[in-house]
Order: C-alpha cells, then sequence, then structure tokens
C-alpha cells in the first residue's frame, strides 16, 4: 500500500501508542492536538475544591466507582492517595475501555468493563448494573460531557454523583496551519470525540480550510460520533469500533484498501 498522512488530534499524552503504531505501518503522523487536559487541582480548582474533597472522603459508602478515562483514573487516583493510604473494600470498580482498564490495573483497582465497544452503553449492559437501588455511584471524569451514563443508572435506582478531576481545554493554532498540512498532503483526518471534531473545524475557519477538511475522510469511533461528524458536513466517514489502538489501526487500513485516485469511498 502507498503511504499515506494521517492526522492524529488527540490531546499529547494521549498520542505515543497511536503515532508509533501509523510508523510502523509505514505511514507518517502530522500531529495536531485540538484539546489539552488540564489537572483540577487545589490551586486553579477553588470553587470545586470542596465537592471535591468531600466525594473523595466519602469513597468508602460508594457501591460502585467508573472511570470514564485514563485521564481520570490517573487524576482520580491522585486525589484518592491524599486521604486513602489503603484503597477502601466496598466499591466495585469499573472502565470504560481497555486502556482505562489497563491504567486502573497499574493502580491495583481490578478494573471491570464492557464488551469490545468500550463506551458507556458497553458498560451498562454489565449484569450487576441492571438493578441500583438505594446503590452510590461515583463517575470519576473531566468536566462537562454527557450524561447519558448517569441517567440511565439513575432510572435504574441509584444515587449517582460526579468525580471530576479535569478539564479540556480547546486549542488553536497560528492562522494558516491547516492550510499548511493540506497544501503538504493530509489523507485522513481521525478524531475521537465531539469536542475534538468542534475544535478542529473553528482553526479550519480561522484558516479558511472548511471545505477542505470536510472532503478528507474522518475516522470516528462508534456510531455516536458518526452521527455528529455527519452533522458537521464530513462527506467520507469511516467508524471504528471504539476509540483503541487495534480499532483505529483497522479503520486507518480499511480506509486505505477503499482509497482510489483522487477520492474515497466509506461504504
Amino acid at each position: 500500500m502507498t503511504a499515506i498522512k494521517i492526522l492524529v488530534t488527540r490531546p499529547q499524552a494521549q498520542n505515543t501508542s497511536f503515532l508509533n503504531a501509523i510508523s510502523e505501518l509505514g505511514d507518517e503522523a502530522l500531529v495536531l492536538p485540538m484539546l489539552a487536559i488540564e489537572p483540577l487541582t487545589a490551586s486553579n480548582a477553588a470553587s470545586n475544591l470542596a465537592q471535591i474533597k468531600a466525594r473523595v472522603l466519602d469513597l468508602a459508602h460508594y457501591h460502585h466507582v467508573i472511570f470514564i478515562s485514563t485521564n481520570a483514573v490517573d487524576l482520580g487516583c491522585q486525589w484518592f492517595d491524599q486521604y486513602w493510604p489503603q484503597t477502601p473494600v466496598l466499591p466495585a470498580w469499573y472502565a470504560i475501555g481497555k486502556a482505562t482498564a489497563k491504567t486502573m490495573e497499574g493502580y491495583g483497582l481490578p478494573a471491570r468493563e464492557g464488551d469490545s465497544t468500550m463506551n458507556s452503553e458497553a458498560l451498562l449492559a454489565l449484569p450487576e448494573l441492571q438493578v441500583l437501588d438505594g446503590q452510590k455511584v461515583l463517575i470519576v471524569r473531566g468536566e462537562g460531557g454527557r450524561d447519558h451514563l448517569k441517567s440511565v443508572l439513575q432510572d435504574r435506582g441509584a444515587k449517582v454523583d460526579y468525580l471530576e478531576v479535569y478539564r479540556r481545554r480547546s486549542l488553536s493554532y497560528p492562522q494558516g496551519t491547516t492550510t499548511k498540512l493540506i497544501e503538504n498532503g493530509m489523507d485522513i483526518v481521525t478524531v475521537t470525540s465531539g469536542e475534538t471534531i468542534q475544535a478542529l473545524l473553528d482553526q479550519a475557519m480561522i484558516d479558511g480550510t472548511t471545505q477542505q477538511i470536510l472532503e478528507i475522510p474522518v475516522i470516528v469511533p462508534g456510531t455516536r460520533l458518526e452521527n455528529l461528524a455527519r452533522e458537521h458536513g464530513f462527506h467520507h466517514i469511516f467508524v471504528a469500533k471504539n476509540a483503541g489502538l487495534d480499532a483505529m489501526i483497522a479503520a486507518v487500513n480499511a480506509v486505505k484498501t477503499t482509497r482510489s485516485y483522487r477520492g474515497f469511498s466509506s461504504e
């Protein structure tokens, strides 16, 4: 296969494995993180500090603790370590995605996870999360995001709290950044969140490259982001099974095998 150039938009700290895998394919990664992850600490989250401490101090009273991402694990466990020298026994620990589960295991937390789709819906299918009358659930995540998981758990009888330990900040670059990428050749765009899609299109609008970006094949994980990409006007959408490394690389290979001169198809 002919080598191609792939735009990688994940936050910088989450890129390493994907960049290495792209290189192993013989392709070139174009790195343009569209989001930055900012930990919430005592110095930058004064208004949230009391709530964060209350959630952490109450950790042993939760029946289920769900980590949304690897960032949630790393930063959540930093807070836990301040107040819990020994991990409480009571909660059952859950991960959304294999990378999140692997990160949890590094902290000695036995992760339960859903099927290979690695999303909230897969987690919600677990038998132990079907009937939750009177049970307390803690969701460790970043500020904002979807409330679907919380809503479904509440419908099943749970009392659900958030422990928000980081915030996502959109990044912008000097005018002409995407223009240069397009001029140098950009064959695939990869995005893994709705916020990333919006930040990329905001940059494209500044650069006057919106239509060109929308014509480039885009890889997204899951049907929710597929629908969102379509709503934003992307023309050639390829859907990875999930946001994990293997699934994203499989989607890259799917794009490469359907490539034709001056065009792609996304059947």
